[in-house]
């Protein structure tokens, strides 16, 4: 398997294969664009046919956290995806307690608080007790998020019921690496 030599590849549609997608994300696990692009391959990419691209870029799973950093956008989709998701978190009344979810559509362009969102959401969306234990103590490494998933402090401590919830800070300084 031949992992492209460069994001650009992953971001403009050139890279050869879903599996090569993911090995580059496991080569890079300090790239959050990366381990996003990998686990939308994994979400559309049951099989390797000629139409995964277009499954992956006309996603229209509107619930998931990550839609507005999947790969293969086109600029102004992508921009305008954007600002209906600031539109949406502006009219839907907060929750009480913390709320990944909320927070990401607050700070949209944010793919840490998307990640955070994501995990929230896959380990239950708060329904289970101590839910950031759970996504820092996930067990699923075949994730592409895996590497990337929040609260990952957590794992060996257990003196902290409540940890808090602005880990990750709250987006400002969520840059991501290139290579």
């Amino acid at each position: 398997m031949n992992a492209p030599e460069t994001i650009n590849e992953l971001e403009t549609g050139s890279a050869t294969s879903p599996d090569a997608i993911v090995a580059k994300a496991r080569e890079n696990p300090t790239s959050k664009r990366l381990a996003i692009n990998a686990r939308c391959v994994q979400c559309e990419c049951g099989e390797a046919d000629a139409g995964w691209r277009s499954r992956i870029k006309q996603c229209a799973s509107t619930s998931c956290a990550l839609r507005l950093f999947r790969p293969y956008q086109d600029k102004d989709r992508s921009k305008a995806d954007m600002q209906e998701a600031i539109a949406i978190a502006a009219n839907t009344p907060a929750a009480d307690g913390f709320d990944p979810v909320r927070k990401a559509q607050e700070k949209p362009e944010s793919r840490s608080l998307a990640i955070r969102a994501y995990c929230w959401t896959c380990m239950g969306g708060g329904k289970m007790p101590n839910v950031q234990r759970a996504i820092g103590t996930c067990e699923v490494s075949s994730c592409a998020l895996h590497h990337a998933r929040p609260y990952q402090s957590l794992q060996n401590d257990g003196s902290e019921e409540n940890p808090p919830s602005t880990e990750d800070g709250d987006g400002a300084n969520d840059q991501d690496v290139d290579f």
